[in-house]
C-alpha cells in the first residue's frame, strides 16, 4: 500500500498494511475519524479480511451510533483473529448497547479467559451485568476490578451507582467516599455520592451535594440563566420570584409542593414548567402568574430552579411538606370524565407502567404492562390504562 495516510511518512513512502492500520489507529485515538476510516476502507479494500481494520472500522461505527454495523465488523474481526482480548472487550461493549447483555458476558468472560488481568473487561462485564439485573455477578465484577487495580476509579463509581439504585444507599455512600479520595475534584463522583446522600435520608448532606447538577453534562442544557439573582433565602415580601422546571415531569409534578411555601414568606410567584402540566398547575395554592411556554416572562426580582428549593427550606425528611393532595383535577373535567365513565362500579385505580424510552435509567423505572397484569384480577376495583407515549402499544389486543 503507497500514499500518505498520514502526516508521519513523507509523500510517495511505500507503507505497509499493518503500517496503515496503526496510522489510522492514531487518527481514530486523537478523534479524528473521517481519517481513520478512510484508511480503514482503504485497508480493506487491498485486505478484505484484515482482522483488525475490520476491528477499529467497527468501533468508528459504534462511535457514530450504528451498532448493528459495528457489531458485524467486529464480529468479522473476531471469526478472523478469534484470541484478541481488546477485539473482545469492544464486541462485549457494543453488544450491551444493543441490549444483548448474555452475549455481551459471554464476549468478556474470553476476553478475561486470555488476559485474566484486564480491568476493563471486568468493569465493562460488570455493567452488562447489571443492565441484565444479574445484580450479585455485577457486584463480583466491580470487587474483582478494585481487587486487582485498588485505584481504579470507574469501578468504584460503577459499584457505587449498582448499591444506590439497588437500595444500598449506606454501602454506596461508603464506595463514593473512597472514589473521592482517589479523585476529589471530580464533579460527577460527588454528584453521584449527592443521591446517594438523599437516598439514605441525609438531606443535610445531600440537598448541599445536589447542587453539583449543574455539573453534569446531561442536565447542563436544561440550565436557565437569567440577569436577575437567583433566591438565596432572602427577604421575598412583595417580591416577584420566578420558580422554573429544570428536568422531568415526574420531578416538577413532587417538587411544586414548595411553591406554598414561599407564598407564605409573602412572594408572589412566577411559575414556568412544562406546558403540558399547565393546566394542573392552575390547582396549586400560591401561584401568582403561570407562565406559559413561550410567552414573554413578566418581571421579577429574583428566581430560582425548582429543585433548588428543598435546600433553602433546610428540608428533612420529618419536614418535607405532607399538605397532600397540593394538585386537582379542574372539577369541569372531573364532572366531564364522571359522566364518560358511568356509575362507579368500585375503586377506581390508573395504570402507567412506562417512562419516557429515551431516559438512560428507564429500564429500571418502567415496569411495563405484564407485570401488573394480576392487579386486575383485585375484587372490587376497576382498571383504566392511563399510559401514554411509545408504551401503550403494549395494550394492542387487550381490554382494559
Amino acid at each position: 500500500m503507497t500514499g500518505n495516510p498520514s502526516a508521519g511518512p513523507p509523500p510517495g513512502t511505500a507503507v505497509t498494511v499493518d503500517q496503515a492500520v496503526a496510522i489510522a489507529a492514531q487518527r481514530h485515538l486523537a478523534r479524528d475519524l473521517d481519517g481513520a476510516e478512510t484508511i480503514y476502507r482503504q485497508v480493506l479494500q487491498a485486505r478484505p479480511n484484515h482482522p483488525e481494520a475490520l476491528h477499529l472500522l467497527g468501533m468508528v461505527e459504534s462511535v457514530r451510533g450504528n451498532k448493528v454495523r459495528a457489531a458485524e465488523l467486529v464480529g468479522r474481526s473476531l471469526a478472523l483473529a478469534p484470541d484478541n482480548p481488546q477485539a473482545l472487550n469492544n464486541y462485549g461493549t457494543v453488544l450491551k448497547g444493543l441490549e444483548r447483555y448474555d452475549e455481551a458476558v459471554a464476549s468478556y468472560r474470553r476476553a478475561l479467559a486470555l488476559q485474566p488481568d484486564f480491568v476493563e473487561v471486568l468493569c465493562n462485564m460488570g455493567n452488562a451485568l447489571s443492565a441484565a439485573r444479574r445484580i450479585d455477578e455485577a457486584i463480583d465484577a466491580y470487587r474483582r476490578a478494585i481487587a486487582l487495580k485498588p485505584g481504579h476509579y470507574a469501578a468504584y463509581i460503577s459499584l457505587g451507582v449498582l448499591y444506590r439504585d439497588e437500595g444500598f444507599p449506606e454501602q454506596a455512600i461508603e464506595t463514593f467516599d473512597r472514589a473521592h479520595a482517589l479523585r476529589p475534584d471530580d464533579l460527577v463522583g460527588r454528584f453521584d455520592r449527592a443521591l446517594a446522600l438523599l437516598v439514605a435520608g441525609d438531606y443535610a448532606r445531600g440537598w448541599d451535594e445536589y447542587e453539583l447538577r449543574w455539573d453534569q453534562d446531561h442536565l447542563k442544557p436544561h440550565r436557565k440563566e437569567f440577569p436577575q439573582p437567583l433566591w438565596r433565602g432572602q427577604d421575598l415580601r412583595d417580591k416577584f420570584i420566578l420558580v422554573h422546571g429544570e428536568q422531568g415531569f415526574g420531578d416538577t409534578l413532587q417538587f411544586v409542593r414548595y411553591v406554598p411555601l414561599l407564598a407564605r414568606q409573602g412572594a408572589r410567584v412566577i411559575l414556568a414548567v412544562q406546558p403540558e402540566l399547565d393546566r394542573l398547575m392552575g390547582t396549586l395554592e400560591g401561584v401568582h402568574h403561570l407562565h406559559p411556554s413561550g410567552a414573554v416572562v413578566p418581571p421579577f426580582h429574583c428566581h430560582l430552579p425548582l429543585l433548588s428549593l428543598p435546600r433553602l427550606f433546610g428540608t428533612r425528611v420529618e419536614t418535607v411538606p405532607r399538605n397532600v393532595p397540593y394538585l386537582s383535577a379542574e372539577p369541569e373535567r372531573v364532572a366531564r370524565w364522571a359522566e364518560r365513565l358511568g356509575p362507579k362500579k368500585g375503586l377506581r385505580v390508573g395504570l402507567v407502567w412506562a417512562g419516557v424510552p429515551t431516559f438512560k435509567a428507564d429500564a429500571k423505572r418502567s415496569p411495563k404492562l405484564e407485570p401488573l397484569m394480576p392487579l386486575l384480577e383485585v375484587p372490587g376495583a376497576e382498571f383504566y390504562g392511563l399510559q401514554m407515549g411509545a408504551g401503550r402499544k403494549c395494550l394492542e389486543g387487550r381490554a382494559m
